[in-house]
């Protein structure tokens, strides 16, 4: 069973009996620190009994005033934030300072990286033209190559003709050697007389036999051999 029911706030017991007017003194204000003044006569102090174990349903409850041990607590913790709010705004300066640096090589680098961007883009844009530049020079390449092709295809075939006409030329000689006892010698003439006179004239004499002249010397081959056989 509870004998007591309520609260108790700063109860200290004295070794004197103290008067009316300290009584009154220390009861004006229920904050002040008046029991201070008579400190040598406390017996039992206020201190001491919230420093003892409690029993039962006491419990302890936050007082709207504070003592000057408590106040100087509030004091130094508050130089200590303020410190401590003073070394962190010295760091939100410093990283301030870090950040604008840092922006200012971001936005160098974003410059260097929209320059490398154009280059590349340039550089496709010539490779780009370079690769069509071969394309073409590759159907170029191509062309030249049938070109060649066909012209060596031509060669061939006059080839085959010059190879042809000397063979020509050389069955000419023989057939003309048989004769060479019934032609007398004679120097080239401005005008011919008879188809044995033909090789001995200016057109023929020396000269270059071309396509031409062998068909004239055809004609007057065939011609000798007919009269030959009549």
């Amino acid at each position: 069973y509870n004998m007591f029911w309520g609260e108790l706030y700063k109860l200290n017991m004295f070794t004197r009996k103290l008067s009316g007017s300290e009584i009154r003194e220390m009861s004006e204000d229920r904050c002040s620190e008046g029991e201070m003044i008579y400190e040598g006569e406390r017996g039992m102090k206020w201190e001491q009994i919230l420093g003892q174990t409690k029993y039962g349903n006491v419990t302890e409850s936050w007082s709207d005033c504070i003592s000057p041990a408590a106040f100087d607590k509030v004091l130094s913790d508050l130089q200590d934030y303020k410190e401590s709010l003073n070394r962190t705004l010295e760091e939100l300066g410093r990283t301030q300072r870090e950040k604008e640096v840092y922006q200012a090589d971001l936005q160098e680098i974003e410059e260097q990286l929209n320059s490398t961007t154009m280059e590349l883009e340039q550089a496709k844009s010539d490779l780009e033209n370079k690769d069509e530049q071969l394309n073409s020079t590759y159907l170029e390449l191509e062309q030249t190559k049938s070109d060649l092709e066909n012209k060596a295809r031509e060669l061939n075939t006059t080839s085959q003709t010059l190879d042809l006409t000397q063979s020509e030329l050389v069955k000419i000689r023989a057939e003309l050697g048989k004769y060479a006892n019934f032609t007398p010698l004679c120097s080239p003439n401005t005008t011919v007389t008879s188809h044995w006179d033909l090789l001995y004239s200016e057109r023929f004499f020396g000269g270059v036999v071309t396509e031409e002249k062998l068909g004239v010397l055809r004609s007057s081959i065939q011609k000798l051999g007919n009269f030959l056989e009549l």
